[in-house]
């Protein structure tokens, strides 16, 4: 973990024609590279921080439904009703410490990344899992260790999902981005699937519990091991002034030997940005502005369509299936197959989202996902009653099939691609503030949609107390789009007001409407459709260093970020056509940048 070097670089005199300065200037560069076996082991260990994630999602829900388990930490019964089954005050809490643990994590890990680079923050990433995962299979007689092994695996997350989508955006090809870069969800995916496969293994047995969560240490080293051995990426070593080490890395990952028109890109790049201002001060600024909503929005989407609300009554919901097996193992045999298919719709999208694109994807996995989750509200409407315990036998049957086809569409659509487009908008001065603001967003969004209904009705909290913290963590996320009023102050208080307004009543709403619930969820898909036509740019065969600018030349941003919608000419992209490709040939720079 290398902080700084005083290294001095001339770009090179091999640059094979003024169109390449002019194009490298601007940030578009045709990589001539081969998608090499190391680059794609780099990202593959590297979208293990996915995995951390998803291992935690996947293993604790079936963790805490096993008895020996409950019976060692957390005895005493619960509430059996349908839509408000967990009323455990503790047991509440162990689920909830790893969302807020992460959360702050992910903004220590913007400093510590830009400044050590994306190694160390793979190293802490790893190295903290590992360490949760030791304390909670060794616990004992108290929760003490199982909720400090909790915090760790926060830590571990926070630390994770902030360096694996940087450390694979800036390591793969710009015509591959966005395959590479779904591996982290890929991980995540995957990741919820071991678990739950280690889940129906271990259930029957009396320290299954234990080896479930000690298994965790398998990809807290995998990314552990990453983190020592893989090298760091070219763009945090130019960032830091190790230009020679910088560029031999570039060769290695590329295949080549001739990376000069790339690697001054990347000078050029990292040149432009000294100079300015830090990282947390920039990403506030007006030109600042579209990367830092999408910074916030695309996870918001993400979590509110639903994903841990529909994962949170999933045991319910499949405990009618007595066909897959009865009691807790039937709930795992089904959950495994919703996050089965999935997975399958994520690693289908690897090969498909550098092809398609990344506003194709989404549209048509917001509709999808609409159409289930209101399928699934009226099941639930017309099968269960507020006193029921589970669903009849065909209801779960149809609840399991639409459920599916929800994971499918989150699979293919706000699954991966919520990550990746965050990830590739910001120049490189807040890409690491940026992807901060993302894991942070994405898990207080998580924990909030997860948690908030069971500790209210728990009584974890009184009904205020509550309803003040879960306000309290979404005013910081509008702080944010608030201090980036200074020059402009209508659409973002338009936002401010509607999630304000949202906030003040999703309690109540979670209490009182039941199956409504997944009315709620599906409206938040049939907005992300609208925002996504709008207001997401189409960032597919668009180079990172490029992307920044893209975005704010989009139709709607640009009156953003300047005055009157001109875009200074010195940061006019002056060569916007697509990277070369089959994919791209033809293809109009502009389309899917603007509303047509």
């Amino acid at each position: 973990m290398k902080r700084a070097s005083n290294e001095q670089y001339v770009p090179s005199s091999n640059i094979r024609s003024a169109a390449d300065i002019e194009r490298a200037a601007a940030g578009v560069i045709d990589v001539d590279a081969k998608t090499t076996t190391y680059v794609v082991m780099a990202c593959i260990i590297a979208a293990s921080g996915g995995v951390l994630f998803g291992y935690d999602g996947g293993v604790t829900g079936g963790v805490e439904s096993m008895t020996q388990f409950k019976q060692w930490f957390f005895p005493g019964g619960g509430d059996s009703s349908f839509y408000c089954k967990y009323n455990n005050k503790p047991l509440q809490a162990y689920s909830a410490i790893m969302h807020f643990t992460g959360s702050l994590a992910s903004i220590a890990a913007s400093y510590f990344t830009q400044h050590w680079g994306r190694k160390g923050s793979m190293i802490i990433a790893g190295t903290s899992f590992c360490i949760g995962a030791i304390f909670q299979a060794s616990a004992k007689s108290t929760v003490a260790l199982l909720f400090i092994g909790r915090i760790f695996w926060g830590i571990g997350i926070g630390f994770g999902d902030h360096c694996a989508f940087i450390y694979t955006a800036e390591m793969a090809p710009p015509r591959w981005r966005g395959r590479l870069n779904t591996l982290v969800q890929l991980g995540t995916i995957g990741g919820i699937v071991v678990a739950n496969a280690i889940n129906i293994g271990t259930n029957n047995l009396i320290w299954g519990w234990r080896l479930s969560l000690g298994l965790a240490a398998v990809p807290g080293l995998i990314l552990l091991m990453g983190g020592l051995f893989l090298p760091e990426t070219p763009n945090s070593l130019v960032e830091r002034g190790y230009f020679s080490e910088a560029k031999s890395v570039l060769q290695m990952v590329r295949g080549t030997k001739d990376v000069d028109v790339e690697f001054d890109t990347i000078v050029l790049a990292n040149e432009a940005l000294k100079g300015m201002e830090s990282p947390w001060k920039a990403i506030f600024r007006r030109r600042n502005r579209p990367q830092l909503i999408l910074a916030i929005a695309m996870p918001f989407f993400q979590q509110w369509s639903g994903v841990n609300g529909v994962s949170f009554f999933a045991p319910q919901i499949f405990a009618g299936i007595n066909a897959l097996g009865s009691g807790n193992k039937g709930s795992l045999i089904a959950a495994i197959i919703v996050n089965g298919v999935q997975l399958i719709a994520t690693i289908i999208t690897v090969f498909i989202v550098d092809k398609v694109g990344r506003r194709v994807l989404l549209v048509s996995g917001s509709t999808l996902g609409f159409a289930a989750e209101i399928a699934v509200a009226i099941v639930f409407a017309t099968s269960a009653s507020s006193n029921a315990i589970n669903l009849p036998y065909g209801a779960s049957i149809a609840s399991i099939v639409l459920i599916g086809l929800y994971s499918i569409s989150f699979g293919f659509s706000w699954g991966p691609v919520g990550w990746l487009v965050p990830s590739e908008i910001h120049d490189l001065n807040t890409r690491s503030a940026g992807q901060s603001i993302t894991v942070f967003t994405q898990l207080v969004s998580g924990a909030t949609v997860t948690q908030s209904k069971c500790m209210q009705q728990s009584g974890l909290l009184p009904d205020g107390v509550c309803d003040v913290l879960v306000r309290c963590t979404f005013c910081i996320l509008l702080v944010l789009l608030q201090h980036s009023q200074a020059t402009s102050k209508g659409s973002t208080r338009i936002f401010d007001a509607f999630a304000c307004s949202i906030v003040s009543t999703f309690l109540n709403m979670l209490c009182s409407l039941k199956w409504g619930i997944y009315v709620f969820f599906g409206a938040w898909q049939f907005i992300a459709i609208f925002f996504t036509l709008f207001l997401v740019p189409e960032t597919r065969g668009v180079s990172i260093e490029e992307a920044a600018n893209f975005v704010r030349a989009h139709k709607v941003w640009r009156h953003v970020c300047y005055p009157g919608g001109v875009v200074p000419q010195n940061e006019v992209v002056t060569s916007m056509q697509r990277l070369s490709g089959p994919a791209n040939e033809g293809a109009n720079p502009y389309r899917g940048n603007t509303f047509i």
